[in-house]
């Protein structure tokens, strides 16, 4: 009897422990995340604090404005300098089991992706030229080697960019995804030295943020229009050449702090007008 009084008390105190870790998991509140991936703009690049803990990036404030509001209570930053699509696409199809699940909690995703599809191949061609060969295509005379380059770039960004969103929407199929479009890193300034130059950039840029936008119409997600904002607005970069005015530098492409609060202003509008 002794025995039996014993298997039944087991049982009893195993079911209490059991119903009461079912308890403290229901009671456990899901977290509502915002995850935020892309290349060196979402990352913080130029920034100050850059190396260890950028301020002021666009990912953060607009955290800050959905914490605000009790939209989200936890963020994730995947974003990585340098990224292409296909570097982005790789990092999602190698995602462990544990952030996996970070994404089915997710509530909102932002996309920050395609510029360096054209830039890289541009910068790297560049590096290899000859001063002569430089100052023709300074000129406009595009290579035909660097144009099959740029195509290429061009074309995979409008493939992979869906593949993307194919696997945001498998495996954060809770969340809000807002991708933001390519601003144009070439100066309206330029048009006085190379108008050539300034053409085909517009071209590439124009071309795969209206991919943006088509592929938005067919499966849901939002645009948050930064190129309308950002392109060939040198103050919202980290462009300098006054010495009076801070650290010289020409950087065309990545925007400073007041760049990077107009994003977050621009990606909080787009999140509220969802509806």
């Amino acid at each position: 009897m002794r025995v039996k009084h014993l298997v039944i008390t087991i049982t009893i105190l195993t079911l209490i422990i059991a119903l009461t870790a079912i308890i403290l998991i229901l009671k456990t509140p899901t977290p509502h995340i915002y995850i935020a991936l892309g290349d060196s703009i979402s990352s913080g690049y130029g920034l100050p604090g850059y190396t260890k803990a950028p301020e002021g990036t666009y990912t953060t404030l607009f955290f800050e404005k959905l914490y605000q509001k009790g939209y989200v209570d936890e963020y994730h930053n995947f974003a990585a300098s340098g990224f292409t699509t296909t570097d982005l696409l790789e990092q999602l199809n190698n995602k462990t089991d544990e952030e996996k699940r970070l994404f089915r909690s997710a509530r909102v995703i932002t996309v920050n992706i395609g510029g360096n599809n054209i830039l890289t191949p541009f910068l790297g061609y560049l590096n290899d030229l000859q001063i002569t060969s430089a100052i023709n295509m300074w000129r406009g005379m595009l290579s035909s080697e660097l144009e099959a380059m740029l195509d290429e770039g061009v074309q995979t960004f409008k493939i992979e960019l869906e593949e993307i969103i194919i696997w945001l929407e498998a495996n954060a199929p809770k969340a809000t995804i807002i991708i933001n479009t390519i601003h144009n890193p070439i100066p309206h300034e330029i048009m006085l030295i190379s108008i050539p130059i300034s053409n085909w950039s517009y071209a590439l840029t124009t071309y795969m943020n209206q991919s943006t936008f088509e592929k938005s119409y067919q499966r849901g997600f939002l645009v948050s229009d930064v190129n309308a904002y950002l392109s060939q607005r040198l103050y919202l970069t980290n462009f300098n050449l006054n010495p009076f005015a801070g650290e010289l530098s020409f950087d065309l492409v990545h925007p400073n702090e007041e760049g990077h609060r107009l994003i977050a202003e621009l990606n909080y509008s787009t999140f509220m007008g969802k509806d």
